[in-house]
């Protein structure tokens, strides 16, 4: 079973302000690492806070910018629109920023 994690930056209304598939995130750590740790797996689909630290920990655990500026330069290589830097995403004012992980089966 593959866990997808997705970011979030919400405004003061709740509505989403962007959004950053963090392609390479294991959804594991990521519930190992927001406090307090989710009730709700095992297993239904979570999302909830997340702090810039937590972030830039899952970021590093990921394999850092080098690798997301790395898959960006090879999407631009294969004439596919390039994700967004998340380091501009996250310099953009939010509210709050939420993240989320869902099972994603196979076949």
């Amino acid at each position: 079973m593959a866990l997808g994690v997705d970011l979030y930056g919400m405004d003061a209304d709740g509505a989403v302000r962007w959004h950053w598939m963090s392609r390479f995130w294991d959804g594991h750590d990521v519930l190992k690492l927001v406090d307090p740790a989710p009730s709700q797996p095992w297993w239904g689909d979570w999302e909830g806070p997340i702090t810039r630290e937590q972030i830039e920990i899952l970021r590093e655990k990921a394999g850092g910018r080098q690798r997301e500026a790395d898959f960006r330069a090879s999407q631009r290589q294969f004439g596919v629109k390039p994700d967004a830097d998340l380091d501009e995403l996250l310099a953009a004012p939010v509210h709050e920023l939420r993240i989320s992980v869902e099972e994603w089966g196979y076949g």
